[in-house]
C-alpha cells in the first residue's frame, strides 16, 4: 500500500514539474522568443496575459498580437503590392506596435486628468468627414478594413479614430499651458513612457 502512495506521490511530483517547465518554455518563447503562433493566440485569448504594463493596469497580450497580426494582414494585402509596400514583418514593427498601445494608455490617463473625453457622435462624425472616401459609403469602408487589416469599425473607432481626436484635443490643451508649444503633449507622452511605472514585458 506504501508502495502506491510513494508511486501517487512521485507521479503527481512529476506532473507538476513538468507543468511549470511547460509554463516556463511558454514565458520565454511569448516573451523573449515573440511566438506568434495559434497556440500562443488561443492562450492569450483566454488568459489576461500582459505585454506591458501601464500605472498598474496591463497592456492585454491579446490587443498586442491583434494589432501584430492586423499589421500583417496589411503588408501582405492587395493595396500593400500596388503601393509597393508589401514585406515582412520586423521587430521595429512589433515594438511600435507595443509602444502604441502604451501611448494609448498615457494619452487615455492624461485625458481623464484633464476631464476631456470624446463622445460617440464626435467619433462618428469623424468616421464621416474623414476617414470614409468622398462618395463612398460606411458599408463598403467597413469591408476594406476587414480586408486590409482584419479590423472591425469598433476595432478602428478604439484604435484610430478616438486616440487620433484625443490627440487633437489634448494637443492643443497641452499647448495652451506651455507657451504654445505644439510638440509640449509629444514631449509629455515621451517622458511618461519613461516612468518607473511603464513596464514592458515582451523583449526586442
Amino acid at each position: 500500500m506504501k508502495t502506491h502512495w510513494v508511486i501517487a506521490g512521485i507521479a503527481v511530483v512529476g506532473i507538476g514539474a513538468l507543468a511549470v517547465l511547460a509554463a516556463a518554455v511558454l514565458w520565454w518563447g511569448i516573451y523573449v522568443q515573440r511566438w506568434e503562433g495559434p497556440m500562443v493566440y488561443r492562450v492569450a485569448s483566454v488568459a489576461s496575459l500582459p505585454a506591458a504594463r501601464f500605472a498598474g493596469t496591463p497592456i492585454l497580450l491579446r490587443d498586442y498580437l491583434d494589432d501584430v497580426e492586423s499589421l500583417k494582414t496589411y503588408l501582405a494585402s492587395e493595396e500593400a503590392v500596388q503601393a509597393k509596400l508589401t514585406r515582412e514583418i520586423t521587430d521595429d514593427d512589433r515594438k511600435q506596435a507595443l509602444e502604441r498601445l502604451l501611448q494609448e494608455a498615457a494619452t487615455k490617463e492624461l485625458a481623464d486628468i484633464r476631464k476631456i473625453s470624446i463622445t460617440d457622435e464626435q467619433v462618428q462624425e469623424a468616421i464621416q468627414t474623414e476617414f470614409v472616401s468622398s462618395g463612398g459609403d460606411q458599408a463598403a469602408f467597413e469591408a476594406y478594413l476587414q480586408k486590409n487589416f482584419r479590423w472591425t469599425l469598433q476595432d478602428f473607432e478604439k484604435h484610430v479614430v478616438r486616440p487620433v481626436l484625443l490627440e487633437r484635443l489634448l494637443t492643443a490643451s497641452y499647448a495652451a499651458d506651455h507657451e504654445n508649444d505644439l510638440e509640449a503633449f509629444q514631449t509629455y507622452l515621451d517622458d511618461r513612457l519613461k516612468k518607473d511605472d511603464v513596464v514592458r514585458y515582451v523583449k526586442f
